[in-house]
């Protein structure tokens, strides 16, 4: 099949043949490490990434990185099944070859870069969405190596680019054994209606095997077997009836934070430091220190959440009434829950 090239506009062609470095910041967030460009160049890589995004296609197995895909849509396939295996990449991102990458990207540009008409190589795009970790950095393991950093705007589109022939190998697979597959960047879901196709070990053995080949582990404490029902994310899949809906732990949350903000009326830092983990001692800025801006952080996160779970609570409800799979019992107390946070969001947001 013919690749189209890919053609940037100038000022970012120009952008990114230029040879200066950019400024990185290191976070580590619950265990794992991020990486951010600069402020001051975010929009190229936004803008870069944007483009790659609409050029480079992805496997339909790949639910991750789209903007018409949410974490919803990596769980709906797996509704008919009754066993469930889930697995995990261990360092997704920063286990990716880059010499790979660089190999896969070559067919979408002309490698000749030239300084008057701006046109780019895929080393000259390579060094702007890839990191040398430094030395000085608190990532010990990956010291002096050059990876694709996850929390740079183009390295989920790159990871899809990457995966997309392990994808297809292991569609085929799966096909052939009466087993469902969906991907969410570094998350695996396999089921399937037979527990002899998931329960015999065979489908992991085999997962595990083609990561090696390509430099990936799996992190085998995330691995998880399961029969009638599988919780992921606040999630739960459900065999009884076929349906998604929300856990328990996710729905005690939801209704801890909109009693304590529309009942107990209490602070925005109260709820993100009681049901978020948030600790001003925590955060990764200069000015965090600071009461006042640690109460605009919390406010914000708390907001982003409401959103979040209304978003959530709003799929799993429409998902459920177009397939039939949800009572109207459970209409009516989404709808209950989806009023209060609309509440929140109307006085705060």
């Amino acid at each position: 099949m013919k690749t189209n090239k890919i053609k940037l506009p100038a000022s970012l062609g120009a952008f990114l043949n230029e040879n200066s470095d950019t400024a990185v910041k290191e976070r580590k967030i619950k265990g794992n490490y991020f990486y951010s460009v600069d402020d001051s160049v975010l929009d190229k890589h936004q803008t870069l990434a944007k483009i790659l995004s609409e050029a480079i296609p992805k496997n339909s197995a790949s639910k991750g990185f789209s903007a018409d895909c949410s974490y919803l849509d990596f769980l709906k396939p797996h509704t008919p099944s009754r066993f469930f295996l889930r697995m995990d990449i261990s360092s997704f991102f920063h286990s990716i070859p880059v010499e790979q990458i660089a190999n896969k990207l070559k067919p979408y540009f002309d490698n000749n870069a030239d300084s008057e008409s701006h046109a780019v190589s895929v080393d000259s795009i390579l060094k702007k969405v890839t990191y040398k970790v430094p030395e000085t950095s608190s990532n010990k393991k990956i010291l002096g190596e050059t990876i694709l950093p996850m929390g740079f705007p183009c390295s989920p589109t790159l990871s899809n680019l990457f995966f997309r022939p392990l994808d297809i190998v292991i569609q085929s697979y799966c096909l052939e054994h009466d087993v469902i597959y969906t991907r969410y960047a570094d998350d695996m879901l396999f089921s399937s209606k037979y527990n002899q196709t998931i329960g015999s070990g065979d489908v992991e053995t085999f997962i595990k095997r083609l990561m090696n080949k390509n430099s990936l582990l799996i992190n085998t404490k995330k691995t998880l077997y399961t029969e009638g029902h599988i919780s992921l994310n606040g999630y739960v899949i459900d065999s009884n009836g076929g349906c998604i809906r929300l856990s328990n732990s996710k729905l005690l949350t939801i209704n801890k934070l909109t009693k304590m903000l529309i009942v107990q009326k209490v602070s925005f830092r109260h709820v993100a430091e009681s049901l978020f983990g948030m600790n001003i001692r925590n955060l990764p800025y200069k000015n965090a220190n600071t009461n006042a801006f640690f109460e605009k952080k919390c406010r914000k996160i708390v907001l982003d959440k409401v959103r979040g779970f209304r978003s959530h609570i709003i799929g799993v409800k429409k998902h459920g009434i177009a397939t039939s799979s949800i009572s109207a019992e459970s209409v009516k107390k989404y709808e209950k829950i989806i009023e209060r946070l609309e509440k929140v969001i109307l006085q705060h947001g």
